[in-house]
């Protein structure tokens, strides 16, 4: 570990040709030191965030990234990355690329990835409208990817469509107003465990938004504006643990809204403007475990529906609402 001092480029000539892993964080390097690196080809760890970079080449690479397994990039001045800039790391499982401002990403730069990359972050780093899909086509093999906290605004029904071993997805704290019916998909997404969406500009759930995605088991879209959860919009999804939609904007939940959710256990819809309950919204939500539902700080000052629906709760918060003896 060489971090947080104050090396440039200049500041060290050779390192030990058997190195596995090393930090260069936190020091003030503009440039990958690959005259140093070049026969250190035993190296699967770099840390080289919190640095002054603005550039990658393909050569930055060469003599020593074929063994890399992780590359931290974090907190650097990258602005662009070309095409294959990544030809000589292509062992490379984890990557991150946060903290910096990538205008331009050429839709081949991850090419040489596809059969290695399982997790990419670029968090805070994204400055584009639309889900990158063009430079991730190629990632199929990615688990994890967190794009957390950027500006992307659309993305498309297909933007998904290649992630077939996915099993997190970080959207948080984007501006996104509408997801597609069919974003999930149940057959190139079977393997996706954690959906992450709180703190976007979401207004409505539309049917069949989150439907038989069997390994599900987390949904966070706590933060958003949402009004309407429409018949369906969480079906069929055996294995859902956890759904968040509190802080939102919802006036309304659709009979069957939550439809064949046999496992969940946590539903929390607290802090939203919910005036009726419909108890058969519950219908066919949990089965062998009783939930926690928090509805907590609403408006609720009445329940409609069948008050025989058979509702498995063991914790119910229903505070700060409008309920009258």
């Amino acid at each position: 570990y060489i971090s947080s001092n104050l090396l440039d480029d200049d500041s060290f000539s050779e390192l030990p040709k058997n190195l596995r892993a090393l930090s260069l964080s936190r020091n003030q390097l503009t440039s990958i030191p690959s005259k140093v690196l070049m026969n250190c080809n035993r190296l699967s760890h770099l840390n080289i965030g919190y640095n002054l970079i603005t550039d990658l080449t393909t050569e930055d690479f060469i003599g020593w990234g074929q063994s890399l397994d992780t590359l931290l990039l974090q907190n650097n001045r990258i602005t662009n990355l070309d095409e294959k800039v990544f030809n000589n790391t292509k062992k490379l499982r984890e990557l991150s690329l946060s903290f910096n401002k990538l205008i331009e990403v050429h839709p081949e730069t991850f090419s040489d990835l596809a059969e290695s990359l399982e997790s990419l972050e670029i968090s805070f780093g994204l400055y584009r409208e639309d889900f990158p899909e063009d430079f991730l086509q190629p990632l199929t093999h990615l688990s994890w990817l967190a794009l957390d906290n950027n500006n992307l605004k659309i993305i498309s029904s297909k933007a998904l469509a290649n992630f077939v071993n996915l099993h997190y997805l970080n959207l948080e704290r984007n501006r996104f107003t509408y997801l597609p019916p069919n974003l999930f998909n149940s057959s190139t997404n079977k393997n996706i465990r954690d959906i992450r969406l709180s703190h976007n500009h979401l207004n409505r759930l539309e049917s069949g938004t989150f439907s038989s995605l069997n390994e599900l088991r987390n949904i966070v879209l706590n933060g958003n504006n949402i009004r309407v959860v429409e018949n369906r919009s969480f079906y069929d999804l055996l294995n859902l643990r956890i759904i968040i939609l509190s802080e939102n904007r919802m006036n309304l939940i659709q009979p069957g809204a939550f439809h064949n959710i046999p496992n969940l256990r946590k539903l929390y819809l607290q802090n939203n403007e919910l005036r009726e309950l419909n108890l058969a919204i519950f219908e066919n939500v949990t089965d062998s475990y009783p939930m926690d539902l928090n509805i907590s700080r609403n408006k609720i000052s009445s329940f409609s529906g069948d008050e025989n629906v058979n509702i498995k709760i063991k914790f119910l918060d229903l505070s700060n609402n409008q309920l009258i003896d």
